[in-house]
């Protein structure tokens, strides 16, 4: 979808109302949690996050009367090993756009002043959505239907996704269900979201594109897995013999990775059911209801699991549903009690706060969320690694914009091009000292 004047001639060819209403969206939660402290610096080989697994020693019973008092043992050490992915992130206007400019009374807004401001915050929408992910590059489920050949419907009874992962305007490919043919001739743009139908409409028919397609970051197979890949074994491989970037797994590694208890997958690069302690406790709420006794649950088998220390910073993450849900059970439960011969009792309803406390956790709020489950996030285990910090990629000679060639014939059009470019992925230190909860019952209507 090439940069058009038709994309911004509405707020350039006359003098409109000086607001601008911004229609996308900012949630920036989970993202926002990673401090600049939390980023490491890693070369294509590698990352090393070493652990220990046992002190060693060991301890028996002896005669003090010359008794054999025994051989020792020391500690056992191994690590785990992360790297990164490259990404770029593109923006294109056309001369007429950069033109017309609000300084010179032309226009109410100057687009290319929109990118400069806008562009590391709407970066930071796109990082936390990633944070989310599972390692696939999934940003959907499988489609329920397709209304037309420009369309397709997320809105299946057990799809907990739905659309709350998409964005307006953005690139995206069609992979069919499992995740292992990608659709041709993409990528394509979602032009509308319909938020109540759950239908997505892309602005050209995706090729060959049928119902249970899903969708997935744009281009995430440029290297490494042909496939949506994630738990491979290989991950992260390729570092000094595979000249695109790493191989293994397919994009960035969020909770669906890290809050993950199948034994047979792997964990950067260490089998889970080898190294169990990097295994997080599971409640499988087999669609019950939201309750307290069963985050009180989840936490408590997480501490007998190592000890209370792991709940020192510790937050949980829920989608606004479940937040919802834990609304109408203290509603139900906290009560203020008046006196001893009053039968009278106070409802407390509490606040709808993006942060709130439940079961003695901190919870977050992200609509990025699955709606079935509850993750728990510790942003002091939690590492960002990058090759370098996200930054505007450099054309020689600190340029940051170039004028845009044609892809037939090579020659200058009237436009201007603009990237920023990163080296990152995400990860945990200790999965094994986290927990989620998983199949809860959604409240209808979300």
């Amino acid at each position: 979808m090439p940069a058009s004047i038709a994309d911004s001639y509405n707020i350039q060819l006359e003098q409109v109302s000086d607001i601008l209403a911004r229609y996308y969206d900012l949630s920036t939660s989970l993202a926002s949690k990673l401090k600049i402290s939390k980023t490491v610096a890693a070369s294509r080989y590698l990352y090393r996050i070493p652990f220990m697994r046992w002190v060693g020693g060991t301890f028996q019973k002896y005669s003090a009367n010359r008794g054999d008092m025994g051989s020792g043992t020391g500690p056992n050490f191994n690590s785990l090993t992360a790297g990164y992915f490259d990404s770029v992130f593109n923006f294109e206007i056309t001369k007429e756009q950069k033109d017309y400019m609000k300084s010179n009374g032309s226009a109410m807004a100057d687009v290319l002043q929109e990118i400069l401001t806008n562009a590391f915050t709407q970066l930071e929408v796109y990082d936390n959505t990633f944070l989310f992910g599972d390692g696939t590059g999934k940003l959907t489920n499988s489609s329920s239907a397709s209304p037309s050949t420009t369309q397709l419907t997320f809105a299946g009874t057990t799809d907990t996704l739905g659309v709350n992962r998409l964005w307006l305007g953005a690139a995206v490919d069609v992979w069919d269900s499992t995740g292992a043919t990608k659709r041709a001739n993409g990528p394509y743009y979602i032009s509308n979201i319909d938020w109540n139908s759950k239908i997505v409409t892309f602005s050209v028919a995706p090729t060959a594109m049928v119902s249970g397609d899903l969708l997935a970051v744009y281009n995430v197979d440029a290297y490494g897995p042909a496939a949506l890949t994630t738990f491979s074994s290989t991950w992260p491989g390729g570092g000094t013999s595979n000249a695109p970037g790493l191989t293994g797994d397919s994009w960035r590694h969020g909770l669906g990775y890290v809050n993950d208890a199948t034994t047979a997958n792997y964990y950067l690069g260490k089998l889970k059911s080898t190294y169990s302690e990097l295994l997080p406790v599971q409640i499988p709420a087999a669609s019950a209801a939201l309750t307290f006794s069963t985050i009180e649950l989840a936490k408590n088998l997480a501490i007998q699991k190592r000890d209370q220390s792991i709940m020192d910073g510790m937050q949980c993450v829920v989608h606004m549903a479940q937040r919802a849900q834990l609304q109408d059970t203290v509603t139900a439960v906290s009560v203020f009690q008046r006196n001893s011969t009053s039968a009278n009792m106070i409802d407390l309803q509490p606040k709808a706060d993006n942060e709130f406390q439940a079961a003695g956790v901190s919870f977050i709020v992200d609509k990025r969320q699955d709606k079935a489950r509850v993750d728990s996030f510790n942003a002091k285990n939690w590492f960002r690694v990058e090759g370098h910090p996200s930054e505007w990629f450099d054309y020689g000679d600190g340029q940051k914009m170039k004028a845009v060639n044609s892809a037939t014939t090579g020659n200058v059009v009237a436009a201007y091009e603009m990237k920023i470019v990163q080296k990152m992925d995400t990860g945990c230190m200790d999965p094994g000292a986290g927990f989620f909860i998983s199949g809860l019952a959604v409240p209808s209507s979300y």
